[in-house]
């Protein structure tokens, strides 16, 4: 079974153009999740797990994935050779990151796609239990290696 991203080969220039943009918009998320992180004083929270999604298999439609105990963020593609960007929030995520941070993260989301691709850009829940979710990908981590879990360093204030 082929992933879906070797459609998205074949697609129009204006599709690879959006699919262009929506993968630049998830990278610079990655940035602000791991700004973010690097703010937060418990290691627990600094924690994330990236996963190439496209050497899972039976996976056909996720390629990449970053799960954190806060949010869970993915960048998939459609049987039509679409991508798009699903991020999902943890209920508590103001009670581990702030009301500031969270603000901030939600307003990146809509900042970095715009035009065409932020029709792509799609709420997966607001009260995912992305703690449950992260813990099972750490466990995964261990046995599966297209999961890499990293911890971001605190900045230094100095």
């Amino acid at each position: 079974m082929k992933h879906n991203v070797e459609i998205s080969k074949n697609v129009p220039e204006p599709i690879k153009k959006v699919n262009m943009e929506l993968m630049e918009a998830y990278e610079k998320l990655l940035i602000t999740i791991q700004k973010t992180q690097g703010w937060l004083e418990h290691e627990y929270l600094r924690t994330s797990v990236y996963s190439k999604m496209t050497e899972k298999e039976g996976c056909v439609s996720t390629m990449h994935q970053c799960s954190t105990p806060w949010c869970l963020l993915s960048l998939g593609c459609d049987t039509t050779g679409h991508f798009s960007i699903i991020y999902s929030l943890d209920a508590r995520i103001e009670s581990m990151i702030g009301r500031q941070f969270t603000e901030t993260f939600l307003r990146r989301i809509h900042e970095f796609a715009t035009g065409k691709a932020s029709t792509r850009v799609f709420l997966g829940k607001l009260n995912e239990d992305c703690i449950g979710i992260f813990e099972q990908l750490k466990k995964d981590a261990e046995y599966e290696n297209f999961h890499k879990v990293t911890i971001q360093e605190m900045h230094n204030l100095d």
